[in-house]
């Protein structure tokens, strides 16, 4: 596992025995369960490190992201990455009324407008930020 952050929208998966997440190890071997792989997807993100993970019955789990104590990535069942989201990707755009142009962020929300000339050097800037939100 990288120290890549789980995001919003990222598919991912773990193993659960009785009921549980595997890192629940209290009891483990009495459950009587073999167990087997649930999916979710990334539901919510807080800022003290924790996620939501919610899995196909509707029920979810907080994950503590990579790098906290209590974080166990690595370990076989824990929780894995399955699909990621798409990193954000930059462009220029033109604007309704095609008299300036501004950047788009993937969510197609406009961070600013500016006027048509300055397009090579956002072009430029798009390129470098979109090559710097590859693995």
């Amino acid at each position: 596992m990288t120290d890549r952050k789980f995001k919003v929208g990222d598919k991912v998966r773990w193993y659960v025995v009785g009921g549980e997440p595997l890192w629940n190890f209290a009891d483990i071997r009495s459950m009587g369960d073999d167990g087997h792989w649930v999916e979710g997807i990334v539901d919510q993100s807080r800022d003290d490190g924790t996620f939501l993970v919610s899995g196909r019955c509707g029920y979810g789990w907080w994950w503590p992201q990579p790098g906290l104590d209590s974080s166990r990535y690595g370990e076989p069942g824990y929780l894995e990455l399955v699909e990621a989201i798409p990193e954000k990707m930059f462009r220029v755009v033109d604007t309704l009324d095609a008299r300036s142009i501004y950047i788009e962020d993937g969510e197609c929300t406009a961070l600013s407008v500016f006027p048509e000339f300055y397009r090579p050097e956002l072009e430029a800037l798009c390129e470098k930020m979109n090559k710097g939100n590859q693995p």
